[in-house]
């Protein structure tokens, strides 16, 4: 889970957590920043209102500004890192919509912040959170959702023996952008095959808040493969990643395709001069 968290930050893939109070996903994120050298900064949704994320607006003669919040100022003088937004379940339907720019397009008022920043959201299960909302379809979407689960065995070990750093794979862009462009034309294959699921709005509300596919998140699950590839990450991270992108029905159904494909590699079949096995 630590190395699907830090595969989706290298990709800038937004990322939501969810997972019950008090098992450490502030403190993972902050090591993990940490290790990067980067800026964290932590935004309790709970507690703010549309200005924390839209602006306030000022009169600036014949318009209106909108003047970027505090945190946003330090993002931007950071030169990046990760907005921690934690609490997201608890925001109200009011603060989700404000949220909506920011996560996509990184603008905060007037500001557009850093490329290299990073957003972060924790959530507690609305049934597990004090006075929890489900979270609205277009911002579920923005996000790549992962479980937060702490094996008794971790927490136990930690305890008697100190919990170490984590260790996270790293990957450059330079290194990424073939295998997101490879992964973005296997994808395209796919959705030809299966326009079906191309888009698919789940139709009870609890199901719009998480994962689900649509064009957006077929994107981002393409970017997600494409750093997974270019780290050499095991297959259960790769799964994990697909799965927190467009869904869990959705992945299965686009790794069962990629498994059954039995074309020859096209490149090494042209080399060959069209003698290939």
């Amino acid at each position: 889970t630590c190395a699907a968290l830090a595969i989706a930050l290298s990709a800038g893939a937004p990322v939501l957590l969810w997972g019950g109070p008090g098992v450490g996903k502030t403190s993972v994120i902050e090591q993990i920043a940490e290790c990067h050298g980067w800026h964290v900064e932590t935004v309790i949704a709970s507690i703010c209102d549309p200005t924390d994320f839209k602006g306030m607006p000022r009169d600036a003669g014949d318009r209106t500004e909108f003047s970027p919040p505090d945190w946003a100022v330090r993002v931007a003088e950071a030169g990046g890192g990760i907005v921690f937004l934690d609490e997201i379940s608890t925001a109200p339907p009011s603060v989700q919509a404000a949220l909506l720019r920011p996560v996509l397009t990184g603008v905060v008022g007037d500001l557009r912040l850093p490329a290299a920043t990073r957003f972060v959201a924790a959530a507690n299960p609305p049934d597990e959170a004090a006075d929890g909302w489900e979270l609205s379809a277009p911002l579920a979407n923005r996000f790549v959702h992962i479980a937060w689960e702490v094996p008794a065995r971790v927490v136990s070990d930690g305890f008697i023996y100190g919990f170490g750093q984590i260790s996270v794979p790293t990957v450059s862009e330079a290194q990424a952008l073939p295998v997101v462009a490879a992964m973005l034309r296997s994808i395209g294959a796919f959705i030809t095959a299966r326009p079906d699921l191309m888009h698919r709005l789940p139709a009870s509300s609890s199901e719009r808040g998480l994962a689900w596919p649509s064009p957006r998140s077929w994107e981002m699950a393409a970017r997600l493969l494409g750093f997974a590839g270019a780290s050499g990450a095991r297959t259960g991270i790769r799964q994990q990643l697909l799965a927190g992108a467009v869904g869990p029905s959705a992945a299965r159904e686009y790794l069962a395709w990629e498994r059954a494909l039995d074309l020859p590699d096209i490149e090494k079949a042209l080399a060959a001069g069209g003698t290939i096995d």
